[in-house]
C-alpha cells in the first residue's frame, strides 16, 4: 500500500507541475465581438480579424466605425466580420505619433486575419495578412492594393457667354397671364 501512495503522490505531483506550466503558457482571455447585425453565425461563415495584446498594433477603427479598446498584454480581440471588403485603422504603440494610413482587405469565410506593421519610407504601414487559427502563423498578405491618390479636381469657372441681341433682349413673348402688360 506504500507504493500506491508513493506513485499517487508522485503522479500527483507531476499532474501539479503539468497544471501550472499549463496556466504560464496559456494566453489571456480572448474578447470575441460579432461585428455583423442579426443572429449568431458559425465561424465557418464569418471572417475573423484577430488583434494580439501582446503586438504593438491597436485597432482604431473598422469600416469607418471607432472601435479603439484598451486591450491587457495577456489578451487578444476576435472580432467576427461577415465575408467581404473591410477597412480598418490602427495605431502604433510604440509609435503613437505615427501617421498609420487606412488599409483594406478581402475577407473570406472560416478565415484567420491580422494586421501587421511593416517598415515603410515615411514610417511604419499596415498590412492584413492571413493566419493560421491554432498557431498565429502569418500567411499571405491580403491587403488590398491601395489606389494612388489622385489629386482633387479643381473646379473651373463656369464658360462665359457674351450677350447677343437674341440671348439679351429678356423674354421672347410675354404671355396672356402675364400681370404686366405694356399699353
Amino acid at each position: 500500500m506504500g507504493i500506491m501512495r508513493k506513485v499517487g503522490f508522485k503522479l500527483a505531483g507531476v499532474a501539479a507541475a503539468a497544471f501550472a506550466l499549463a496556466l504560464v503558457g496559456c494566453p489571456g482571455p480572448t474578447f470575441v465581438v460579432a461585428q455583423y447585425p442579426g443572429e449568431e453565425r458559425p465561424q465557418s461563415e464569418l471572417s475573423i480579424l484577430r488583434i494580439n495584446g501582446k503586438e504593438s498594433v491597436r485597432l482604431l477603427t473598422l469600416d469607418g466605425q471607432d472601435v479603439a479598446a484598451p486591450l491587457e498584454r495577456d489578451g487578444r480581440l476576435h472580432i467576427e466580420l461577415l465575408p467581404g471588403k473591410h477597412s480598418v485603422m490602427v495605431t502604433d504603440t510604440n509609435e503613437p505619433e505615427a501617421h498609420i494610413d487606412e488599409v483594406a482587405f478581402e475577407g473570406s469565410p472560416g478565415k484567420f486575419y491580422r494586421v501587421v506593421l511593416a517598415a515603410g519610407a515615411r514610417g511604419p504601414v499596415a498590412q492584413v495578412h492571413e493566419v493560421d487559427r491554432g498557431s498565429d502563423e502569418l500567411g499571405r498578405d491580403v491587403t488590398v492594393q491601395r489606389e494612388p491618390r489622385s489629386e482633387p479636381r479643381r473646379r473651373s469657372a463656369p464658360p462665359r457667354i457674351e450677350p447677343t441681341p437674341e440671348n439679351d433682349a429678356g423674354p421672347a413673348e410675354q404671355g396672356a397671364g402675364d400681370a404686366a402688360t405694356l399699353p
